[in-house]
């Protein structure tokens, strides 16, 4: 029988190993604050993985091991700048094309009945709606069915 403190954990050994709890004056002894490769040599072997680009393990006992990156803001902060990026472009791209799309000024033949005025009321009522619906959802999640409902809900 193998005994591990960290580490990943064959499928075929799991029934096998012994976990030991650590030593507070062991997890005490290990940096916190690990961001460069050059602070991974700081660390013991069971607590890092083969794979460049996530080379931290975290092992819950009776679970899988999860990989972890050294600077995991980095990616968070390009998606979150990317997704944003893409949201705004198509709501301005929306915005601005669907009153002459109402109003048939890109295709004389097809026309909603619409003249101008009464496409534009109708594109500042989606806004309002656009811009209102998180706070409809809050109250939804908050008060009535909880969030996890809520989420599947939307």
């Amino acid at each position: 029988m193998r005994i591990l403190e960290y580490g990943s954990i064959e499928e075929e050994e799991q029934d096998q190993i012994l976990h030991v709890p650590v030593v507070a004056d062991t997890r005490c002894s290990l940096p916190t604050d690990v961001s460069s490769h050059s602070q991974l040599s700081s660390l013991p072997a069971n607590l890092l993985g083969h794979d460049p680009d996530r080379p931290l393990l975290h092992n819950v006992r009776g679970k899988s091991a999860n990989k972890y990156a050294l600077n995991p803001l980095r990616y968070s902060v390009f998606l979150i700048l990317v997704i944003e990026l893409l949201e705004r472009f198509s709501y301005y791209g929306l915005t601005y094309t669907q009153t002459p799309f109402l109003t048939g000024v890109y295709n004389k033949e097809w026309n909603s009945g619409m003249n101008g005025v009464q496409a534009s009321a109708f594109v500042s009522a989606s806004t309002a709606i656009a811009y209102t619906s998180p706070f409809l959802g809050a109250l939804l999640a908050d008060g009535l069915l909880g969030d996890y409902y809520v989420i599947l809900l939307g």
